[in-house]
């Protein structure tokens, strides 16, 4: 996979999605059980220097109780050492484009090369909805996103426990975007599963505010041929969709776009 590939953002998730078949067979029971030997490494710039505090996380190497995840932060040499080093790795610092890296079986040691944070997205305060447009938020969540009512299906809205989840369906086609709101709703980091499957990702910061938490905006073209985006604002909520076709996949994506935060007109 190149590098550019490669850039993805971060998350603490609640749930642990196995690995594919294939995969499991191809890694071994060791890597799955995150037995293997620790791993060292570096992180570094473009220009070689080292970049201390950057935060490592990896995947669950304990399912219970509690649930356990390695996350460790490089030293002033740029540094690190996982004891329980795993198929995924996410690296992230502010101000650096975050990465996420799918380690192959064998590896001893990882040299990562960190950018310079250049393509932020920053939800703009919402504007009026235009004719034949849908806002829908949250009055708990500050975000907000914007529907064309002519072209989608909308589902959901409801209230459960402590979130909101709308399903979202092209009016032409299978697939389905889910916006969620809520504190708790939907984890800033994309699942295991959609970095193992995808043949290119990439990834920019969701850059915060004083009305809202910084976040992530992932997507990835699967090896089957589908797409998938997931962007997720900390404590807020986000949106999200999986395996959609290249025509469903852009008008989820002007969907996601709309992101903005607060209200002219009460959602």
């Amino acid at each position: 996979m190149h590098a550019a590939d490669q850039i993805l953002l971060f998350r603490v998730g609640r749930r642990w999605r196995r690995l594919p078949a294939f995969l499991a067979l191809a890694l071994g029971p060791s890597i799955l059980a995150q037995s293997g030997p620790a791993m060292k490494g570096t992180v570094g710039t473009q220009d070689g220097q080292p970049v201390a505090s950057v935060k490592i996380l990896g995947s669950v190497w304990k399912d219970c109780c509690p649930q356990q995840r390695e996350l460790v932060e490089t030293d002033d040499e740029g540094g690190f050492v996982l004891e329980h080093p795993s198929v995924v790795l996410h690296f992230f610092k502010e101000n650096f484009e975050p990465q996420t890296i799918v380690v192959l079986p064998g590896t001893k040691e990882l040299h990562v090369t960190l950018a310079a944070a250049t393509k932020d997205l920053t939800p703009l305060p919402c504007a009026r909805p235009g004719p034949h447009q849908k806002r829908i938020g949250w009055l708990k969540s500050g975000i907000r996103f914007t529907l064309p009512k002519r072209d989608v299906v909308i589902e959901g809205g409801k209230l459960d426990t402590d979130y909101v989840r709308w399903v979202i369906r092209a009016k032409t086609g299978k697939s389905y975007l889910e916006i969620w709101f809520g504190p708790y709703a939907l984890s800033s980091e994309p699942d295991d599963d959609f970095f193992l499957n995808s043949s290119g990702y990439t990834q920019r910061t969701i850059s915060a505010s004083s009305q809202e938490a910084g976040g992530g905006d992932s997507r990835g073209h699967l090896k089957s041929g589908g797409f998938w985006r997931q962007t997720a604002v900390s404590g807020e909520g986000g949106a999200i969709y999986r395996d959609a076709q290249p025509d469903e996949a852009h008008l989820f994506d002007q969907i996601i776009d709309s992101i903005c935060v607060g209200s002219a007109s009460k959602p």
